[in-house]
């Protein structure tokens, strides 16, 4: 009679044999991992997520935790998150952990549009209170989406209207009437004669000139006594 070893099959058909001593190392691994996030140290983590892995490399458990522990550690290593994220979700469609964390990977980059789809996943494959948080991590996503396309679309109007070339008006000075030139005097004249001529052609009317001495004996108000 053969001997009975533990079995762990996955939803895609791949049955995968582990030792019970495998079992348990890859345990301790993970228990030591679990310990090592809960401190905020997050890439020893991923190091004991490695090792429990290499005992246990279809468990999807494990495979969850070192991606948290990738888009934890310092620097994000979200690349890896995500193969691990992928390499779950290949083994267990329905895990709706795997699609909650696959959305809070894509919200980290920014892409709100592909977050929401793994967020209705979340949805559809969790239960209780799980459900609620995957619905709110949905409507963030869709908010942050929304919010994505209205910043957009005005930087879109801004560097539309940056790129109109507005010509400077010029400006207009006021216009300055020169003082009227004063006549000049004749070619052939000095000023002084100019003056004397304009002097000497002034009139006199005969009834505007004082009367002679002779002639205010004439008149009757200059008798003489």
């Amino acid at each position: 009679m053969s001997p009975v070893s533990e079995k762990s099959s996955s939803d895609d058909g791949i049955d995968r044999i582990i030792s019970s001593e495998a079992l348990d190392e890859s345990k301790v691994f993970a228990s030591s991992g679990d310990r090592l996030i809960e401190q905020g140290s997050y890439n020893i983590a991923v190091y004991m997520y490695d090792e429990a892995l290499k005992f246990a490399p279809a468990d999807t458990t494990i495979l969850l935790s070192r991606s948290l522990a990738h888009m934890l550690s310092d620097p994000p290593a979200i690349n890896a998150a995500h193969n691990d994220v992928k390499q779950c979700l290949e083994l267990d469609p329905k895990n709706w952990q795997a699609w909650q964390l696959k959305g809070d990977l894509l919200m980290r980059e920014d892409n709100f549009k592909d977050a929401e789809p793994a967020f209705r996943n979340a949805i559809a494959y969790s239960k209780g209170m799980d459900k609620v948080r995957a619905q709110r991590s949905l409507a963030d996503a869709r908010s942050k989406a929304g919010a994505a396309i209205a910043v957009g679309s005005g930087t879109t109007g801004l560097r539309r209207n940056a790129s109109i070339v507005r010509r400077p008006v010029p400006r207009q000075e006021p216009d300055v009437v020169p003082p009227a030139a004063a006549p000049a005097p004749s070619e052939t004249q000095t000023p002084v004669e100019a003056v004397t001529t304009q002097l000497e052609e002034v009139s006199i009317r005969p009834e505007d000139q004082e009367p002679a001495p002779s002639q205010r004996c004439e008149s009757p108000h200059y008798k003489t006594i």
